[in-house]
C-alpha cells in the first residue's frame, strides 16, 4: 500500500541520515588525527558511498577509491576519486594486492555488506593490509538484508550474533588493532508528527492520510530497524595489542 511505501521510505531515509552523519565524525576524526585529508578505500561501493557530500561544512577528503561489482554504478559515484571493478568472492577476488600496496589508507569503509563475503577472512585480512598505522576500518550493517545474497551464518544469527561475527572477523583475520568497539549508530527516532484537527480533516480527509503514514513511520523508528558499525582502530606500531599470539 501507499502507508506502507511511505513508512518504509520514511526508514530507508532515516538510515541513510545515519549512515552519513556517522562517516562525517569518522572522517573529521581521521582527519585531525592525520593533520590533513584522510585517504578513503570505500569497499562494495556502488552509486553511492553513504559519505557526506562535498560540501563547506564536510571533512575534507584526499584519495577515495572505490571497490566494487559494477562499473556503471561506480562511474555514477562523484565522491570517488578512482574506481576498480573486483568481485571479492570469486576466487582470488580477496586479494588486492594488485590494486592497492600495503598502507595506504587511513580509513577503509564498508557499508551494508559484510553479510554477502564468503571468505571473510581473506578479505579483512586484505583490508587491514592495505589501512594505515593509526587507521580505522568500519564496517556498517544494518537487520536487513537480501536473505538470496546473505550467506548462511548470518541469516542464523540474531544482531548481537553479528555484531560478535563481524568483531570476530577482525580480531581473527589480524591482530594488529588497538581496539575493536560495536554501537548502534542509529540517529534519534523521528517526532510524531502533529494530528490535524477535526475541522483540518473535515476540510481535506487527506490530511489523515498523510498523518497516520507519517506517525506510522515516527513510530518504527521507535522500535526497530538500528544501524550498526564494527570499528577497529589498527595498532599504531603493528605490534598487535589484540590477539597477537592467537591468529589463524
Amino acid at each position: 500500500s501507499d502507508d506502507a511505501w511511505h513508512s518504509e521510505l520514511q526508514i530507508g531515509l532515516l538510515l541513510e541520515k545515519s549512515l552519513v552523519e556517522y562517516y562525517r565524525e569518522e572522517m573529521e576524526e581521521a582527519r585531525v588525527a592525520k593533520g590533513g585529508p584522510p585517504d578513503v578505500l570505500d569497499v562494495c561501493s556502488s552509486w553511492t558511498s553513504h559519505f557526506p557530500p562535498a560540501t563547506a561544512d564536510a571533512p575534507t577528503l584526499g584519495r577515495v577509491a572505490g571497490l566494487g561489482l559494477n562499473a556503471a554504478e561506480l562511474q555514477k559515484n562523484d565522491r570517488l576519486t578512482e574506481r576498480h571493478v573486483r568481485d571479492l568472492n570469486a576466487p582470488d577476488g580477496a586479494d588486492l594486492s594488485d590494486l592497492f600496496s600495503d598502507a595506504s589508507f587511513d580509513v577503509v569503509a564498508m557499508s551494508l555488506s559484510v553479510d554477502y563475503l564468503i571468505r571473510p577472512l581473506d578479505v579483512f585480512r586484505e583490508l587491514a593490509r592495505v589501512l594505515r598505522p593509526g587507521g580505522r576500518l568500519l564496517v556498517t550493517f544494518s537487520d536487513r538484508c537480501f536473505p538470496t545474497k546473505a550467506v548462511a551464518a548470518w541469516l542464523s544469527s540474531d544482531d548481537v550474533g553479528r555484531l560478535a561475527m563481524v568483531a570476530t572477523y577482525l580480531h581473527v583475520a589480524v591482530g594488529e588493532w588497538e581496539e575493536i568497539v560495536a554501537w548502534d549508530i542509529k540517529l534519534p527516532p523521528l517526532e510524531s508528527p502533529q494530528r490535524p484537527g477535526m475541522r483540518e480533516l473535515m476540510k481535506d480527509p487527506a490530511l489523515g492520510l498523510a498523518w497516520a503514514a507519517a506517525n506510522a513511520a515516527a513510530a518504527r523508528t521507535r522500535g526497530g530497524d538500528p544501524l550498526y558499525c564494527v570499528r577497529g582502530i589498527k595498532e599504531e606500531d603493528g605490534g598487535g595489542k589484540l590477539g597477537e599470539d592467537d591468529g589463524p
